[in-house]
């Protein structure tokens, strides 16, 4: 009969519920209450409203709560009959459909996999589009515990990402805020470090920070740059999550062997600064007690602000730093005042004051070379100034010799070498090889560009003396080879060669993989003899096992359809072992590897 029919029909939905729940160590029929569960209420004739307006919703039998309101239904005298018929005549049965269709993909030779990945997609593309985060916030409504499908959501790698794009939208959603602080509290804080909306609850702030930090004390220079990026979105979401941020850097900088600290809250200020928030510098030195030094604080808080040195600021930071008991030598250390000082010390076009002169090279060699101890209330214990004498007299010997004429550039080589040992002299020299390089006029004469191989000799040594400054050499080979001098085109081709091979040199000394996210820039735009030269010399210096990031960064390189051209009029027994490495890679996708097959040994 039709009542059997729907009896039958009830009774297997419920049992599918339960078989699909059961997956998740917990049967249905152990649920009690849910998102939108009505409150019980003790006259019966408005527990049988409630239940029959609760079962004349849309696959009602599909929600978690069914079963304490069939209990509350039967309870209020309701009838069996009654309840099968509503429960049958509103279900529509989304949930079996989408398992049919699912069962008709497979069926058309879809893997599991790739039904999986089309299903869902629809399903985050639905939810995305139709989010409505009032509602979203009901299931909080009338004291209801948060549901149970949350914390299986949370469990699975795809619907989190769902969260993070929906809470990033919805900032304001307390279901979708709520979803991150569980998260955090189920272990994925490195997962929500991206986030602004880690921010919303300090307990997930916390956390999040405290793994970023401990994270960032451990990377190289490389992934340091990378992951300042999240970490400077995260951290300046709001000003109290920046500041809370610096007080707590400041404090671990002055534990022991916290210096590096240091670094990271000045990459955080530059980050922050970028975006054009106002007294962030300031903000930066009255954490560190520049306070206390009003000359200091005001002639620094200028510099920064005008990006500029001048002789007034620089004469009050004289007088202040030598006196017998000078201000923390930390205040000299920050990175951007250096840069300035350097950049107008070691610019060839740059003329300072012969008055005021020596006053710059003593607070850049004061800087760069007096070591300190302060007690905790930053009185001064001791002052080592024994290389401070010889850091200046460095400074003052080569930038004299930078500013001499090209025609005495090669008598002054080995004066130049023999100083690049303090990094600070060579800082300044890149400073100032950046200054020539860089300026169209330089090539306008033969005789300049004889003095390019020297240049290129010097930064050849910085780069093996001081890897620190290996940053500092890539910006400049990078602006250089992007200058389009005024050159035949065989003067311009060899330079740029030259400039590559100090880019494989630079890889050779650890820095890899940003050497070839700025090539694979390049790649489509240049001569593709450089790039054929690039790679050939980059295959023959490599050797097994590589990193997924190389092969895929040397992957993309490749297949590029202009160097695929020019590297097929090749025969490289070392080009053709790294491609035959990349398709028996499993990290190289189906689609790279087709275009790599022409290079492949069985294709020949």
């Amino acid at each position: 009969t039709e009542y059997e029919i729907r009896l039958s029909l009830v009774g297997s939905e419920m049992c599918i519920r339960d078989s699909i729940n059961a997956e998740y160590g917990r049967p249905f029929s152990q649920v009690e209450g849910g998102s939108n569960f009505p409150p019980q209420s003790e006259n019966k004739e408005m527990e049988m409203e409630t239940s029959l307006n609760y079962f004349k919703q849309k696959d009602s039998i599909m929600n978690l709560d069914v079963f304490p309101m069939i209990k509350r239904f039967m309870e209020a005298s309701g009838q069996p009959q009654q309840l099968i018929e509503l429960l049958s005549d509103n279900y529509r049965g989304y949930g079996q459909m989408a398992n049919l269709l699912c069962s008709w993909l497979k069926l058309s030779s879809l893997s599991t996999e790739e039904v999986k990945q089309l299903v869902v997609g629809q399903l985050k593309r639905i939810i995305t589009e139709n989010f409505d985060p009032k509602r979203a916030d009901t299931i909080f409504s009338e004291g209801a515990e948060p549901p149970v499908w949350l914390d299986v959501m949370i469990q699975d790698p795809e619907w989190r990402t769902l969260i993070y794009q929906l809470s990033e939208t919805h900032k304001n959603c307390l279901m979708l805020n709520f979803a991150i602080q569980r998260i955090s509290d189920a272990g994925y804080q490195t997962e929500i470090a991206s986030l602004t909306t880690a921010s919303t609850y300090f307990g997930v702030f916390n956390k999040v920070l405290k793994d970023k930090i401990a994270q960032l004390i451990n990377l190289d220079e490389y992934q340091l740059r990378q992951e300042m990026f999240e970490t400077q979105k995260m951290c300046s979401h709001s000003p109290h999550t920046y500041l809370y941020t610096q007080l707590l850097l400041k404090c671990l900088s002055e534990s022991p062997n916290g210096h590096n600290l240091t670094r990271i809250s000045q990459e955080l200020e530059n980050g922050v600064k970028d975006k054009g928030i106002p007294l962030v510098r300031r903000m930066s030195f009255l954490l560190s007690s520049a306070a206390n030094y009003p000359d200091v604080l005001e002639s620094l808080s200028s510099m920064l602000s005008s990006s500029s040195t001048t002789p007034g600021n620089t004469i009050k930071l004289y007088n202040q730093y030598t006196k017998p008991d000078p201000p923390p030598v930390k205040f000299l250390r920050h990175k951007e005042i250096i840069d300035l000082f350097i950049r107008d010390l070691f610019n060839p076009q740059k003329t300072i004051n012969p008055a005021h002169k020596s006053k710059f090279f003593y607070l850049v060699a004061y800087a760069a070379s007096v070591r300190e101890v302060r007690g905790p209330d930053q009185h001064l214990i001791e002052l080592d100034k024994t290389e401070l004498d010889d850091t200046l007299r460095a400074l003052e010997t080569v930038q004299e010799l930078c500013h001499k004429s090209s025609f005495e550039l090669q008598a002054s080589v080995s004066a130049l070498k023999a100083n690049l040992k303090y990094p600070v002299v060579s800082k300044g020299i890149l400073q100032w090889v950046r200054s020539n390089l860089t300026d169209p006029g330089y090539y306008a004469t033969s005789y300049s560009t004889l003095c390019t191989p020297i240049y290129l000799d010097l930064i050849r040594d910085i780069m093996h003396l001081h890897p620190l400054l290996q940053e500092d050499i890539l910006s400049l080979l990078v602006d250089s080879f992007e200058m389009e001098p005024d050159l035949d085109a065989l003067s311009s081709l060899v330079l740029k060669k030259s400039l590559l091979e100090h880019l494989i040199h630079l890889m050779r000394s650890g820095l890899v993989l940003p050497v070839l996210k700025q090539v694979e820039v390049w790649s489509p735009k240049i001569d593709h003899s450089l790039i054929r030269f690039l790679i050939t010399q980059i295959t023959e210096m490599v050797q097994e096992p590589y990193s997924p990031e190389f092969i895929n960064k040397m992957v993309d390189l490749i297949i590029v359809p202009t160097t695929l051209e020019a590297l097929k009029a090749i025969e490289n027994k070392f080009l053709s072992s790294f491609i035959d490495y990349c398709l028996k890679n499993p990290h190289v996708s189906d689609a790279n590897k087709k275009a790599l097959q022409p290079f492949s040994p069985q294709s020949s």
